[in-house]
């Protein structure tokens, strides 16, 4: 698994690179993102954005689907355009990466101070 984060400083480079990480794990494995979008509904909201169906997570009964609703507050009603632009990258067949036995699409995130409220739970996302 892989992802690209990108920022002008180290630090919104961590956490761009971590949110890129858990987007690309949400990608592969909705069912593992329950927990992580019911403690995180800015992550559930950028999960939503981008279709990914997310499942409940070892029991916490709490189900969040492509389209669907997060209560909680945080980015739940902020508009589209406040969510940052996620992108994914394809690389070709025969580049390194898929060499190496990793898939040949991945998320790209850019770090922006004005939505650092998405990025501020990068580790204990990735974490989870």
């Amino acid at each position: 698994t892989w992802g690209i984060g990108v920022a002008n400083g180290w630090k919104g480079r961590e956490s761009a690179a971590k949110l890129a990480l858990s987007l690309a794990f949400a990608s592969q494995d909705p069912g593992a993102m329950g927990i992580p979008c019911k403690n995180n509904p800015d992550f559930a909201t950028l999960c939503r954005k981008q279709g990914f169906p997310v499942a409940p997570g070892r029991g916490n009964g709490v189900a969040f689907a492509a389209g669907g609703s997060v209560g909680g507050g945080g980015a739940a009603g902020m508009a589209t355009e406040d969510i940052p632009p996620v992108h994914f990258i394809t690389v070709p067949g025969d580049s390194k990466v898929k060499e190496a036995g990793l898939p040949a699409e991945a998320p790209a995130i850019f770090f922006t101070k004005s939505q650092k409220e998405y990025f501020s739970n990068a580790h204990s996302i990735l974490q989870e």
